[in-house]
């Protein structure tokens, strides 16, 4: 059997309910049943691009994935916050990001032995929590410049962002007060938006296309 792995990447979340990968690995072999899927959830204490960087290689890369998710989280993008970085430095760390996934060899003989990185773009906040720190206009400048690097690269990015924001009460769809975690309909919202990406990726039978291969 072709064996597909597939690695979400991002910030440490207080595990409240199920995640949009643990319905990934629940329903995808339903679909796909002639793949060996692995899945695997990557988590880290700080959610910054600069983070991610320093520990890609020994955290994702070291299992050889397939398709790699990027939770983008809103940490870096609070100027409260002393991980704060400016639109220019996100652009550049989202830069190196995925040239080192996509220079990675998987050897798995999938896409070239390239990995796939798919960003997913940070939520909106609630109006209400809104301040001189972050607010939704300063995410949406963030935003762009992650779909820029997505563009540049030829990678799927989820702007979460914008499809929750084009949501009728989206605020209902945070867990908790401080709008900082989805609750369960808006983790159904991702996983439908993960799953729809993923099958763009893969045909038919389950088996990852050739993407950057010309």
């Amino acid at each position: 059997m072709i064996k597909t792995t597939i690695v979400g990447y991002g910030k440490t979340q207080t595990k409240l309910m199920e995640h949009y990968m643990d319905r990934l690995e629940k329903y995808l072999p339903l679909y796909y049943p002639n793949i060996s899927w692995q899945f695997l959830d990557v988590r880290l204490k700080e959610g910054t691009s600069k983070k991610y960087n320093e520990n890609l290689k020994s955290k994702v890369l070291v299992y050889n994935p397939n398709i790699v998710f990027v939770e983008l989280s809103l940490e870096e993008l609070n100027t409260n916050n002393a991980t704060f970085v400016s639109l220019d430095t996100y652009e550049n760390e989202l830069d190196n990001l995925m040239n080192e996934i996509k220079s990675s060899n998987n050897r798995t003989g999938l896409n070239g032995c390239m990995p796939i990185p798919i960003l997913i773009t940070p939520i909106p906040m609630k109006e209400s929590k809104e301040d001189r720190g972050c607010s939704n206009s300063r995410i949406s400048q963030y935003t762009y410049r992650a779909k820029t690097v997505s563009a540049k690269h030829d990678c799927p990015i989820i702007d979460l962002f914008n499809i929750m924001r084009k949501q009728p009460q989206y605020e209902e769809q945070f867990i908790n007060e401080e709008g900082t975690a989805l609750n369960e309909k808006g983790v159904d919202l991702l996983y439908d938006i993960v799953f729809i990406e993923l099958t763009r990726l893969i045909n038919y039978q389950g088996v990852l296309k050739d993407r950057f291969i010309s």
